[in-house]
């Protein structure tokens, strides 16, 4: 057992220590997959259950690096099936050559006390219900949204991709469940075949709100199109495969090279290159006929298969990138030849990211309007996490001639 809780524990450690995503850590080498991936995502899932347990149990706090250990043992504890004195028993003892015999005592008197541990009250409470800090769930109630709605969004055993240039619909004949959907992608249930099929370009896997944030600027044939935050690629190789001249930019250069990796896979050609979306670039003024803002982001809506997203957020995040938000919007706008097309979308559902960021643009840019592509809001179209699609925004504008 020893080699499976090392693995446990540094993937978690990744996710809660050092703030990785945990859709990128399932994404590495396992020897034990199954066991990894039921306790890490489990530990995540149930995060600020476990986190009220530990305050509970050792109110004089933990260690920030035994901390992933404690979880990942509670979690075991409470959802496994290794008998109990094992998970302790060996836990300690992990623990004493990772960290010290000094914490073995600490660790054993932590294990033995969770599982008589109260449920918690108040506040407390609500977290633990909704896996999320309290000032996430006021946000979302002052937006007059459902919290669960968003938090604990249903569960879906389907995963959704689109077709590439190098597949055609016969490369799916026998897949269970397949079903078309209203992006133009494909619904199936998980299948041994899809990942060789996304290994050889044939197909790619991205969720049906991605594909309608390029799906809403329309026919881009033969456009000049441009995404400023454009990493991993998605979406911008989507649109090159729509026929679209694709410029392809994000701030870092490994994550260019993601864009890169992505066409390279799915055979197709864009210009991926490194850019910071705060700096205007002068070559680029007026030159897009599409011009793509996926902008940095809460990203609540995608908790289905990001459940990590609400376990490192702190009060004033909102605040704070908000206005990064706005002035991404704001640069990107100066990139739209006049009767182009700009689209600002979010993997968010607040308000704030949303709704008021428009409202804040089309105050200062006069010489933009919204353009309609299935709006159900005054300000763009909504989607609101269901299972199937991730909660999305989606606002196209478009710039007079």
């Amino acid at each position: 057992m020893e080699e499976v809780l090392r693995e446990i524990y540094c993937a978690l450690d990744q996710v809660l220590r050092k703030g990785a995503y945990i859709n990128i850590v399932f994404s590495g080498e396992f020897k034990h997959r199954s066991a990894v991936t039921f306790v890490v995502k489990g530990v995540v899932e149930n995060y600020f259950s476990l986190k009220y347990a530990l305050e509970t149990l050792a109110p004089r706090g933990v260690k920030p690096a035994l901390k992933p250990l404690l979880m990942a043992a509670m979690f075991m504890l409470k959802h496994g099936e290794i008998p109990g004195y094992a998970v302790v028993n060996e836990t300690v003892a992990f623990a004493g050559k990772k960290f010290g015999s000094g914490v073995k005592g600490f660790v054993n008197a932590v294990l033995k006390k969770y599982p008589t541990l109260p449920e918690p009250e108040g506040i407390q409470k609500r977290e633990a219900e909704l896996n999320a800090p309290e000032f996430i769930i006021e946000a979302l109630e002052k937006d007059g949204v459902d919290p669960k709605t968003v938090l604990r969004p249903p569960a879906s055993d389907l995963v959704h991709f689109r077709l590439g240039r190098k597949g055609k619909t016969e490369d799916l004949s026998g897949l269970e469940t397949l079903t078309r959907s209203e992006a133009g992608g494909w619904f199936s249930m998980p299948d041994t075949r899809l990942k060789e099929l996304n290994a050889s370009g044939k197909i790619t896997f991205i969720s049906p709100s991605s594909m309608e944030c390029v799906n809403a600027f329309g026919d881009i044939n033969g456009k000049k199109y441009l995404d400023v935050c454009a990493a991993p690629g998605g979406k911008s190789v989507y649109a090159a495969e729509k026929g679209a001249e694709v410029t392809a930019a994000d701030l870092y250069p490994h994550r260019v090279k993601l864009i890169e990796a992505y066409a390279d896979r799915m055979g197709v050609k864009l210009n991926a290159l490194q850019n910071d979306a705060l700096c205007r670039r002068q070559e680029w003024l007026n030159a897009f006929d599409c011009v793509a803002v996926d902008a940095p982001c809460m990203g609540l809506g995608v908790i289905s298969y990001r459940p990590d997203v609400t376990i490192n957020k702190r009060p004033g995040d909102v605040e704070t990138i908000v206005p990064v938000q706005k002035a991404i919007l704001s640069e990107a706008a100066e990139y739209v030849a006049p009767g182009g097309r700009l689209v600002y979308s979010t993997c968010s559902v607040l308000k704030a990211e949303t709704e008021e960021v428009i409202k804040d643009f089309l105050k200062k840019h006069g010489d933009f309007s919204i353009y309609s592509y299935k709006n159900n809001t005054d300000f763009g179209r909504l989607i609101m996490p269901d299972g199937k699609w991730d909660g999305f925004f989606i606002c196209v504008t478009e710039k007079k001639k």
